[in-house]
């Protein structure tokens, strides 16, 4: 269904699956999320409304290098149980030069080469950023000091979380040499550490598994044709001690059950797998240790504000996680989305809102959405009801064009910037189960929030998520359509 016009929205309710699942075809969905993740096509349904605009670019500042660092050389980093209330940074008053505000087709242009060089900047020298690391911290730091030049007041918000171990050998290969491989346990997965002999049980469908043939063993199984929870049950059916999943695409992948699961489940990429699979094929006896703990986990969110000129009149929250999977660069997923947060944080400095403008960079999504899910948990209920609205700005930089999805009235005003001044836009109605971003921690909460996405998640948790593949001209979309939707909640009084 074409969707030019997006005043006829209002009724439109988008709907936030967030049960996990994996149907496993080739090259099956990977999104900006904490759910099912890896190489893919499509993520998101939903058309394009052909409306364009080009404006003439003008070169930004590129984001400061940062040398990185332990928790332990910032304050309050250490593990703390959430806040009662989100910290305030702010920028100071009459930061920034005035400006005449130049409408959202005038910025789109503009915008587009600034989110790029701040982009460029973070990919090359600060990829990749996987959650709760230094590579994170570090990252953490670059954006708030990015945020301190521009003229805010910026600050880290440290919080702790528990989470299935990344550090210690999640997949030990015990004979017939030993090796340690990259593997990750997925979000539910069970605990515990299991020592077996690998037998291969193929999609792990009922069918592939041998009648009595894997107790105690640890099941290799290829991602694909059943979701991840049916893999893991039917193989503790049989009574294996854990399994092993690896990638049915290139590169390696994560991965989220809709229950816990009963036994430990990790993932692996497709060439580790298809080894495996041919050592056990050419009558090696292959050994092996699965280990799932859960660890307590440290992480931070980058924090400013801008003051509203009415203290009446709330807070709208711009965000977008800065995190990536472990072992990519994360261009798409999520630098394209930082990188348009930061064009947006520098162009409405001069501005003036009634309400106040907090901006966000959320730590930790990839795993699970723990950035966003603390700063809402650390509001208190005032806190929350003061909050208009949210733009989540994620993995936005490829596709054909700009995809907007979240509460039918935001949804509405959206549109009808990008129709009055001719910037591609598209609604999406959902998002496909098992997929998520930092929004739903708002909607969750009651909050309105407005997701800012693209449509081609081919590359994203995948090696391949280079800026080479980023379509500047997107990024600027968005950053235009959100400046835009901040002027049109500036306007409305109910």
């Amino acid at each position: 269904m074409r969707l030019p016009y997006f005043r006829y929205l209002i009724a439109v309710a988008a709907v936030f699956l967030i049960a996990a699942c994996d149907s496993g075809a080739a090259n099956p969905a990977a999104t900006p999320t904490a759910a099912e993740t890896g190489p893919a096509a499509a993520k998101v349904d939903g058309t394009t409304a052909t409306r364009s605009s080009k404006s003439p670019a003008t070169p930004a500042a590129t984001l400061p290098t940062a040398t990185p660092t332990t928790a332990a050389t910032l304050p309050n980093a250490t593990p703390t149980p959430p806040a009662t209330s989100a910290p305030v940074a702010t920028v100071s008053a009459g930061a920034g030069p005035t400006v005449i505000p130049r409408s959202p087709r005038e910025l789109a242009g503009p915008l587009a080469e600034a989110a790029w060089a701040n982009l460029v900047e973070l990919t090359d020298r600060h990829s990749p950023r996987a959650s709760a690391t230094d590579e994170e911290l570090a990252a953490a730091e670059v954006i708030a000091e990015r945020l301190r030049g521009i003229g805010y007041d910026a600050a880290l918000e440290p919080f702790t979380f528990e989470h299935l171990t990344l550090e210690k050998p999640v997949l030990q290969v015990n004979s017939p040499i030993e090796q340690k491989l990259v593997s990750f346990p997925m979000v539910r997965s069970g605990e515990g550490s299991a020592t077996g002999t690998l037998v291969d049980i193929g999609t792990a469908r009922t069918t592939d598994i041998l009648a009595g043939g894997i107790a105690g063993k640890i099941a290799l199984a290829q991602r694909g044709t059943l979701t991840f929870e049916e893999k893991a049950a039917n193989a503790a059916a049989a009574g294996a001690a854990a399994i092993i999943i690896y990638n049915n695409a290139e590169g390696y992948f994560g991965g989220t059950l809709a229950n816990e699961a009963g036994i430990p489940v990790v993932s692996i990429s497709r060439e580790d797998g298809e080894r495996l699979r041919g050592m056990i094929f050419s009558g090696q006896t292959v050994t092996a240790t699965v280990t799932v703990e859960m660890v307590q986990l440290i992480s931070r969110n980058a924090i400013a504000e801008k003051p509203g000129t009415d203290p009446n009149r709330g807070v709208v929250i711009l965000g977008g996680h800065f995190d990536t999977v472990p072992k990519v660069p994360g261009a798409n997923d999520n630098g394209s989305g930082i990188a348009t947060l930061l064009a947006i944080a520098e162009e409405i400095s001069g501005r003036s809102y009634p309400f106040t403008v907090r901006l966000v960079a959320f730590g930790s999504e990839e795993l699970g959405l723990y950035g966003s899910k603390h700063h809402v948990a650390a509001m208190s209920e005032d806190e929350r009801a003061r909050v208009v609205a949210m733009m989540n700005f994620d993995a936005l930089g490829t596709g054909p064009t700009t995809g907007i999805l979240g509460d039918a009235r935001l949804l509405e005003m959206t549109g009808a910037v990008a129709d009055a001044n001719g910037i591609d836009a598209s609604v999406r109605m959902s998002l496909p189960a098992g997929t998520s971003s930092d929004h739903a921690s708002f909607i969750e909460a009651n909050i309105p929030a407005v997701f800012f996405l693209g449509d081609d998640f081919s590359r994203i948790h995948t090696p391949n998520d280079r800026t080479e593949f980023v379509r500047r001209e997107l990024m600027g979309n968005a950053a235009a359509l959100g400046i835009g939707l901040l002027e049109a909640l500036a306007e409305r009084r109910d």
